[in-house]
């Protein structure tokens, strides 16, 4: 018989009166200045991936150590939102905990656990996003109640604090990539087997989907009924701690595999298993990766199901189910295959949206433009909406290089349904604007699928940068921002460039370095699209004044930019070529 775990949220203690508030605050800086070391330690176990404003998403951490934290100082970052804490023993059990926000900062909370912080034990907490885009961090302090005073006040271990950064974007809306909205107190989806694969013994399947959601304790896909004399061949499932868990069975015996990594943190991930008879093995796989397996297990007589469900289990649901265990997520290309695919398969095809419908296959993709079947014909009704999900391959390999108070930015894009790049820059992190935009497979370099732009008029302090991919469909996919600083701190370097005479020149320049430690040297001479036209010098040299002449009478007039290379770093300047 399978357990179901019933969690009893924990009520939040009363708020304090200021002035115990105040007093309370103060104490608390003279305990954190005192705070001896301690022999436990947290972790930040899984931090979700990319993140968008207004969204709500999960962050877990363990717990390890013999000594016991009372609870724990949550910073958020500006303008976020504490939505819940959960509390699970290593058996994933739910411990009672509860939290209060600071009287001072609306971002920060403290955490008490009912009966403390013990070895193995995970925390969940569910936070939401605020309006702003730009880098956060959150950040736990654990602490210890110092019950000697007469109102106790936590003594925080500074040392064992833990932090995770997040980076926050505007949600960017595909114009042709529609999701299936799912709400937990709303029926899920429920589709008679009779057009769908035979998943009874002896028979291989795939079963596929794209899942947001930040959920616990849920049924994602099922066949089963509920009933304990009821086979079944697909059960998927989020557990409390957050990891995909799949169940098959008949009665008396159910079988399972279990993700390593929680998905319930609110941003997407590919959910696959497949069950391959000939080789009677089945598997799991998060994000194309395979995570757990079956192997060699007993083969049970399971027959064919009646239905498939979608949220919650394989029965008539109704709005007043609450065994149904549904859940809010976003959903989309739901796939069940009468075969087991490859690992391989399964990676290539998780990012293409099918289009047409297949025979004795379900396959449910919600964009406009998709072939009806009769299937799709049920789901007219459901709640549709554009999603943040793009099945085009991101840029990769994108990075910076300062010269001369430049900065180069080079990446790699290969999809081949690019059309171009927007090349944005902030001051602060949160407010970009547009530099330049480079056209798709038009590179300076000549080799398709990387880029380079250089901007020649960067802020002289710190700036952020990051590029906005255009695809041929309407879809855009904003890269990570990379922040760079501006200063230069030539004189720590063994041998630095000190000028050139004359600048502007033609076509002949003298090149002038002061070398202040022996070092290995390389003085070259690179343009705008960041390719190295030629080396001027590479050697050892002794400590002092030195030059070396460029003549560039064999190239076009423009800026150009010489860089010495030392055992210490790069000095770098711009040079200006004018016939």
């Amino acid at each position: 018989m399978r357990i179901i775990h019933v969690r009893i949220a924990a009520i939040a203690p009363a708020r304090l009166s200021a002035y115990r508030a105040f007093a309370w605050a103060i104490a608390l800086i003279v305990v954190s200045a005192t705070t001896p070391d301690s022999t436990a330690q947290m972790f930040v176990q899984h931090t979700p991936g990319r993140l968008h404003t207004n969204q709500s998403a999960k962050i877990y951490l363990s717990y390890s150590g013999a000594e016991k934290f009372d609870g724990s100082y949550l910073a958020l970052p500006i303008n976020w939102t504490l939505r819940d804490v959960v509390l699970l023993s290593e058996s994933g059990i739910p411990q009672g905990i509860s939290f209060k926000q600071s009287e001072q900062y609306d971002n920060r909370y403290y955490l008490f656990a009912d009966n403390g912080f013990s070895d193995k034990d995970q925390i969940v907490l569910e936070f939401e996003t605020g309006s702003l885009t730009s880098a956060g961090m959150i950040r736990m302090v654990p602490f210890q109640m110092d019950r000697r005073r007469f109102e106790p006040i936590p003594r925080m271990f500074e040392a064992d604090a833990v932090s995770a950064r997040f980076n926050v974007y505007d949600p960017i809306l595909l114009s042709r990539n529609r999701v299936l909205k799912l709400v937990y107190d709303q029926p899920g989806v429920v589709i008679p087997m009779k057009d769908l694969p035979d998943l009874s013994t002896g028979r291989s399947y795939t079963a596929e989907l794209w899942l947001k959601t930040a959920t616990s304790d849920a049924i994602v896909l099922s066949t089963w009924d509920g009933n304990e004399d009821t086979s079944y061949p697909i059960e998927l499932t989020i557990d409390e701690s957050g990891h995909i868990v799949f169940f098959k069975g008949v009665k008396g015996e159910h079988q399972t595999m279990r993700s390593n990594e929680p998905v319930a943190d609110g941003t997407w991930h590919h959910v696959a298993v497949t069950y391959d008879n000939d080789a009677g093995i089945s598997r799991l796989l998060i994000d194309g990766n395979p995570s757990d397996s079956l192997f060699g297990a007993t083969d049970l007589a399971i027959e064919q199901p009646q239905f498939f469900s979608i949220s919650g289990r394989a029965i008539r649901q109704t709005r007043d189910s609450d065994d149904q265990k549904r859940l809010n997520a976003l959903v989309d290309e739901v796939r069940l295959w009468p075969e087991a695919l490859s690992v391989n398969v399964i990676r290539r095809g998780m990012r293409q949206a099918m289009k047409t419908s297949v025979k004795n296959m379900l396959v449910l993709s919600f964009d406009e433009d998709v072939q009806e079947s009769p299937v799709s014909r049920r789901i007219r009704h459901l709640d549709l909406v554009q999603s943040d999900l793009s099945f085009h391959e991101e840029l990769r390999r994108f990075e910076l290089q300062v010269d001369a108070g430049t900065v180069l930015l080079s990446w790699i894009g290969e999809d081949p349904e690019t059309v171009g790049f927007t090349v944005e820059r902030s001051v602060d992190g949160a407010n970009f604007e547009d530099l330049s935009i480079v056209i798709a497979n038009i590179d300076e370099s000549g080799s398709e699928g990387s880029y380079r732009y250089r901007d020649i008029d960067a802020p002289d302090s710190v700036a952020f940068y990051r590029i906005r991919q255009r695809y041929s469909d309407g879809a855009e996919r904003v890269s990570t921002p990379i922040k760079v600083g501006m200063g230069s701190d030539d004189a720590s370097l063994s041998a630095s460039l000190t000028g050139n005479y004359p600048n502007p020149f033609n076509p002949v320049t003298t090149i002038t370095y002061v070398v202040r430690e022996q070092d290995d040297l390389e003085i070259t001479v690179w343009d705008l699209a960041g390719q190295q036209i030629i080396i001027l010098y590479t050697g050892s040299q002794t400590p002092g004044e030195h030059q070396v002449v460029l003549d560039a009478r064999e190239y076009p007039s423009g800026t150009y930019f010489v860089r010495l290379q030392s055992g210490t770093g790069v000095s770098s300047r711009r040079i200006v070529l004018m016939k």
